[in-house]
């Protein structure tokens, strides 16, 4: 049967699973996701905000690896800005103008990338992951939840597993009435051929029925994805997080904000 389950899953047809036990009691004596991590905590101390110890929770410096292509191009302008100056002689009035304004929208940018990510990060810590210790626990989950069920099938060693937990934390505090958990694959007795080429997963339950199978999530949204990207592919599937339902045909439009 679990051999099944499994080609299903792989297959994008159907059902799946949940992990490991780490952190603080949640509802139904299950626990939340608790994992240290000492690159958040030197991050959110550097920063300050009152968050002196970092956050709880696997939240990897993804927005920087992310958002690197943009600082790059940024760090180019100045440095061409830097370069007129030095020749501000021979340039015109109108270019050294350019110059000086490019320089006030590097800063403008700069300043505004790091609210948006001390924003994001403080606001992943508030989102609440609960792990599953088995797959009967799992699939007594599926039968209570009468709304939908979030689940990420994960592996430690994988890693992209920062990168999808981190977005699953920010789906859990985005939308607080959506239960989300995740599942070691190894503990849900999958093969050594799914956690090789199946996770990270992203698996959606409406009523205990599979609403989406995301198996390989980077390689349905990107490695770059955000959120944003992430709600944008469930939508895809008529998830409305926003709703807590699945939208059926006929129904109005609205996207989730996040």
């Amino acid at each position: 049967q679990m051999a099944s389950l499994e080609s299903k899953l792989l297959d994008g047809k159907n059902v799946g699973y949940c992990s490991s036990s780490e952190g603080e009691e949640d509802e139904g004596g299950f626990k939340q996701v608790n994992d240290d991590d000492e690159h958040q905590a030197r991050v959110m101390k550097k920063m300050g905000g009152g968050h002196q110890t970092g956050a709880k929770g696997v939240i990897k410096d993804y927005d920087e690896y992310q958002r690197m292509k943009t600082l790059k191009a940024i760090e180019a302008n100045r440095t061409n800005g830097e370069r007129a100056k030095r020749g501000m002689i021979s340039s015109s009035k109108e270019e050294r103008e350019k110059a000086a304004r490019e320089e006030e929208d590097d800063e403008e940018t700069l300043e505004m990338l790091r609210e948006r990510r001390m924003t994001e990060m403080r606001r992943a810590t508030q989102g609440k992951i609960v792990e599953l210790p088995g797959k009967m626990e799992l699939l007594s989950t599926m039968e209570d939840t009468n709304g939908l069920l979030v689940v990420l099938l994960y592996e430690e060693s994988h890693d992209r597993t920062p990168w999808a937990t981190h977005l699953l934390r920010l789906l859990a505090s985005s939308f607080p009435d959506i239960r989300v958990c995740r599942i070691k694959a190894t503990l849900a007795g999958m093969s050594e051929r799914f956690v090789a080429s199946g996770v990270p997963a992203l698996q959606v339950y409406f009523r205990g029925e599979l609403a989406a199978n995301l198996v390989q999530l980077q390689s349905q949204i990107g490695e770059d994805a955000t959120i944003t990207h992430l709600l944008a592919l469930l939508r895809k599937n008529n998830v409305y997080l926003s709703k807590n339902r699945l939208l059926f045909e006929g129904e109005s439009e609205s996207e989730d904000e996040y």
